[in-house]
């Protein structure tokens, strides 16, 4: 019997890792795969134990300034009932400590592992 880490329910996706940001555990051109979650779809505010356990964890975003565009990142801490997130490469990567926190509709997913190396 295989145990998933995950409801059947929740969708596996997959994200490859652009840039430096992450380095040196992800590296440009690494395989990902992430499960969804469902924070971006709904209107209540998240719970906030849901959003502690995501601390160290490496989440899928994509900010409402950036549509389109998904990005992965470590995140450090709860703020305002939101994520502080930070790319492990702080010479290299743009996140909150530009832009501030990440809403949690913004959060699309959590990174399981990688499949594939660049």
């Amino acid at each position: 019997m295989i145990t998933l880490p995950f409801s059947l329910k929740t969708s596996v996706k997959a994200i490859e890792v652009s840039g430096s940001s992450m380095s040196p555990k992800y590296e440009h051109g690494d395989w990902l795969l992430f499960r969804t979650t469902t924070s971006g779809q709904s209107k209540k505010p998240p719970k906030l134990h849901r959003l502690i356990n995501l601390v160290g964890k490496v989440v899928v975003i994509e900010r409402d300034e950036m549509p389109g565009i998904l990005q992965i990142k470590r995140a450090m801490r709860v703020e305002e009932s939101a994520l502080w997130v930070e790319g492990d490469n702080k010479f290299a990567s743009t996140d909150s400590r530009n832009w501030g926190v990440v809403r949690p509709h913004e959060i699309r997913g959590v990174v399981l592992l990688r499949y594939k190396r660049g």
